[in-house]
């Protein structure tokens, strides 16, 4: 198991002895198992053996058979999953432990029973290893690019007047599920008129009527992995001002394409957008970050935004999405997902998109 013998280095890098993952995708990641669903399950790493899964009862038959390379240890009804780590962090003797994620309740508890014990809460451990993806990560990261596509086409395709927002977005996820994911990446947008300028709208009973400007925002989880695709269109004739602010949105977002590369920093790709936004006088307008990592989790690092100094790494998976909003009238976003290569970007969404 690479992904664990890689976080082991870490923890003799760090010189921590445990790391204990909550988290559905990290459990994902480390066990190399990313059809098999983990929520409400625990995993622990130690240096010197395999990983344990601890599941209740419920779910023991299902643990063993879908994953491999693990120990599975089944709760005591009643049986808290604290009282059980902490028996195993003082048979091991244990010095230092770090978490995926920890609330200030189990905090409380495990500084009580393990008084000699450092604990610590470092997501960026892992939120690190998984930035870089494998061969395997992306080619099912082309699957749920591919199946947003799909999803975007059938949208844009009964889209049109007289529709509620949310008929639209049903259209797109059942697409979404007939083609064989688990579900969706995030909820469904369809944000149309003066909806069209909340970057996150999702979708309503509003009804779309002529000369609205329409953002559908799709994505496919597919076998634990996200897709994240957004498309902007127009119903009926788009306004002067309408078609300005998409014009400017489109060529920008192929200019990013074109100049974002390996080892550039967050803001400097974030930046090469925000300056050309600030010539058009639209900057206030851009409020939001121009992309941001995704693979297991739909928002994970490198972030593509003001102030980030992430370092945009090859074989890492990235969104890229100006978006201008203008509050009360219309908002336009376009946005693909995309692989950072030697060369740039490549996007992994194809959907074609609208040039007026």
């Amino acid at each position: 198991m690479k992904r664990v013998e890689a976080l082991k280095f870490e923890m003799n890098r760090l010189k921590f002895d445990c790391y204990v993952c909550g988290l559905d995708s990290n459990i994902r990641y480390l066990t190399s198992n990313s059809k098999t669903s983990f929520e409400g399950l625990t995993l622990l790493v130690l240096k010197d053996s395999k990983p344990i899964i601890y599941t209740s009862k419920l779910e023991e038959e299902r643990i063993k058979k879908e994953v491999k390379n693990v120990e599975v240890e089944v709760l005591k009804e009643e049986e808290k999953i604290e009282d059980r780590i902490s028996e195993k962090v003082l048979e091991n003797k244990i010095k230092k432990m770090f978490f995926d994620s920890l609330t200030f309740n189990q905090f409380k508890i495990f500084h009580k029973k393990l008084p000699e014990t450092k604990i610590e809460c470092k997501p960026e451990i892992l939120l690190r290893l998984r930035e870089v993806k494998d061969n395997h990560e992306i080619e099912l990261m082309k699957k749920a690019a591919k199946i947003s596509d799909k999803a975007m086409k059938t949208a844009l395709e009964f889209l049109r007047v007289g529709v509620k927002e949310y008929e639209v977005a049903a259209e797109a996820e059942y697409v979404i599920r007939k083609m064989g994911c688990e579900g969706l990446a995030f909820k469904t947008i369809v944000a149309s008129g003066f909806r069209s300028a909340f970057p996150h709208g999702n979708s309503t009973e509003k009804t779309i009527r002529n000369g609205d400007a329409v953002v559908l925002d799709v994505g496919a989880k597919y076998m634990g992995y996200n897709s994240n695709l957004t498309r902007t269109i127009f119903v009926g004739k788009p306004s002067p001002s309408q078609l300005r602010v998409y014009r400017i949105v489109y060529k920008l977002q192929l200019e990013a394409f074109k100049k974002i590369k390996p080892n550039m920093e967050g803001w400097e790709a974030d930046n090469l957008v925000r300056k050309k936004m600030e010539k058009e006088s639209l900057a206030e307008y851009f409020i939001h970050g121009l992309g941001h990592g995704i693979g297991l989790d739909v928002h994970e690092p490198p972030r593509l935004s003001k102030k980030s100094k992430d370092k945009l790494k090859k074989m890492s998976v990235v969104t890229v999405e100006p978006g201008i909003y203008l509050p009360g009238k219309f908002g336009v976003r376009i946005e693909d997902t995309t692989l950072i290569s030697e060369d740039g970007l490549k996007p992994l969404t194809r959907c074609e998109k609208t040039v007026y």
